[in-house]
């Protein structure tokens, strides 16, 4: 079987989009995990979505809340990886969720009035876009507490008839910051509100699981665990061929099986991978021209990988470079493996290891190592050990 097609003299939109979300007609699948999602928040239950970055989390997560309002079911979506201390985190969350219920500009004012009463807030007027932005003044961890009581008192009030969901992405950012009780304030009033379901994602997989998973943290047990892992195989298959088609473009079989394989499935590095191959308006795509768009983005980006070499020390590098050439590695640090690759001491192996995987230079995906950028990797199985 081929994909047919024939390019026009227009530039098209390219459906392979790399970044953000562009609408469902360029979402793939997830239906297992959109079922799941549902079935979850209608039980007024909490979930932690995690993945490795750029495997199309947020996405899904943008498509989901799509479902949501055309149910008529409220829900915010608030990324607060750029948060780093308590009075952040509170003037997102307040911003975000009196939005959700009241998102007029005087209405959202008033509201914002009446709800906070121990911390006045400040409100402010963006000069460009005319928005009105909060901050509240939160000098110390009582404050921020006062703060939290009178945010999920809104929201227990508001939430009474209207179910909400609301979706905190990179939770883990908690846990940076130098006030050490942010998560037992959020636990704790989480409880308060039975009619709203929250999402907790996030990309740092050992951070955000030791938050659920450690019985001495406090939201331990609290929230069911997804895992979102790479789309299947003939799924995205079925979604390559379809936008070339679309776009009047010949693919064959052969190379949309080897942009899923140099690609790992991996969201980002198939959309990417795509994303090039449609640009070029190509009539015909074959394997050749597969290699050829892979070609160029290891070249392009060669300055970066040998960069990485400058910021690792010898043995972090040599450990990198095997585990590339091997693909996957399930035990790093065994004596095969030292000697084949030349790596030194079991003991200074180990400690490279564990900096490489807090660096998220690599990951383990089950029991076996693998390099976190497909790319870089790719690269690298072309280096002398």
């Amino acid at each position: 079987m081929r994909y047919i097609c024939v390019v026009g003299e227009t530039a098209l939109f390219n459906p392979f989009q790399v970044s953000g979300y562009a609408g469902s007609k360029y979402f793939c699948n997830r239906s297992s995990e959109l079922q799941r999602l549902k079935e979850i928040s209608e039980n007024n239950r909490n979930v932690v979505v995690y993945s490795l970055r750029r495997m199309g989390k947020t996405s899904m997560l943008r498509h989901w809340m799509g479902k949501l309002k055309r149910k008529k079911v409220l829900v915010t979506y608030i990324d607060i990886m750029a948060t780093n201390s308590q009075k952040n985190l509170i003037d997102m969350l307040a911003q975000n969720i009196i939005e959700t219920f009241d998102n007029s500009g005087q209405k959202w004012i008033k509201s914002i009035g009446q709800t906070f009463k121990k911390i006045r807030p400040k409100i402010s007027i963006d000069a460009l876009t005319g928005n009105p932005s909060i901050s509240i003044d939160v000098k110390n961890e009582t404050d921020f507490k006062h703060s939290i009581d009178e945010l999920f008192s809104y929201i227990k009030k508001k939430s009474a008839k209207n179910k909400l969901v609301i979706i905190i992405d990179e939770f883990q950012q908690i846990a940076t910051y130098e006030s050490g009780n942010t998560e037992a304030l959020l636990r704790g009033k989480i409880q308060e509100v039975p009619n709203v379901s929250f999402v907790f994602s996030g990309s740092v997989k050992h951070m955000l699981l030791n938050m659920f998973v450690s019985q001495n943290r406090p939201f331990y047990q609290s929230a069911d665990l997804m895992h979102l892992v790479e789309i299947d195989n003939a799924e995205y298959s079925k979604f390559i061929g379809k936008h070339f088609t679309n776009a009047q473009c010949k693919i064959s079989d052969n190379a949309i099986e080897l942009i899923l394989s140099i690609t790992r499935r991996h969201t980002y590095y198939v959309q990417l991978m795509c994303n090039r191959l449609y640009a070029k308006h190509y009539k015909v795509i074959g394997e050749k021209q597969v290699n050829t768009t892979l070609q160029a983005i290891l070249n392009e980006n060669q300055h970066l990988y040998y960069n990485y070499r400058n910021l690792l020390t010898k043995v972090q590098w040599k450990l990198l470079t095997a585990i590339a050439k091997e693909k996957e590695v399930e035990q790093p640090t065994s004596k095969d493996f030292l000697q084949t690759y030349d790596l030194g001491a079991n003991s200074t192996v180990q400690r490279a290891l564990n900096s490489l995987l807090s660096k998220e230079m690599i990951f383990k995906n089950e029991t076996k190592y693998m390099v976190t950028d497909v790319f870089l990797s790719t690269w690298m199985e072309a280096l002398p050990i």
